[in-house]
């Protein structure tokens, strides 16, 4: 009886330790008031700056925003940084409609100069070295397409001829700060430090 008494105190007694490591007070650090997402990985990534980038990592997608998003169960692509698109019935010209309000994470408005910025002077650029250019090549004849900037918040895709998966690479490049970027590229700095891209994500307010 005695011996059974012992054992059961001792299993109450590992049991509140136990409990007491479980306690919500446990978290309750100075760091623990900061909100933050936090996602697990096979690796760390070798780079936050997703030009440059030759790995596929997930981290991007949660940094950076494109025009288009895909819906995570049903493939479809629902606007992004876009609001709309329309796609020309020839499918030789696709015009992006900008979402209004949008400012970068350091309070700086998202405009539709931004967008031709990234592609005209980032991902077009022969310069500068970037795999996902060869995903906007078309034809035989390799061509980029031509951006146009219609308005303060419209921008057009010219196509040289059709190319069905074009919507979806473009609506999902990754729009990079004109503000930040542009005297990087006028001064023809190789794009390696990924404190360069550090305002990445617009938001909505």
């Amino acid at each position: 009886m005695l011996r059974l008494r012992r054992l059961l105190l001792a299993c109450l007694l590992i049991a509140s330790i136990a409990l007491s490591g479980c306690s919500p007070a446990a978290f309750r650090t100075e760091a623990a008031q900061i909100p933050r997402l936090v996602v697990s990985g096979l690796s760390d990534p070798k780079t936050f700056n997703p030009v440059t980038s030759n790995e596929v990592s997930d981290v991007f997608g949660l940094i950076y925003d494109g025009l288009l998003s895909q819906n995570g169960e049903t493939g479809e692509l629902e606007p992004g940084l876009a609001e709309a698109w329309d796609v020309s019935p020839d499918q030789l010209r696709i015009v992006f409609t900008l979402r209004e309000n949008l400012k970068w994470s350091d309070g700086e408005p998202f405009t539709v100069d931004d967008v031709v910025f990234s592609f005209q002077s980032i991902y077009f650029n022969p310069d500068i070295p970037s795999s996902i250019q060869e995903i906007f090549r078309i034809g035989e004849k390799r061509e980029l397409p031509k951006l146009k900037q219609l308005n303060d918040r419209s921008v057009s895709f010219i196509l040289s001829e059709p190319f069905a998966p074009f919507l979806r690479f473009v609506g999902g490049a990754n729009i990079l700060p004109k503000h930040i970027l542009s005297e990087v590229i006028k001064a023809k700095t190789k794009m390696v430090n990924p404190n360069s891209c550090r305002h990445g994500r617009s938001i909505q307010i």
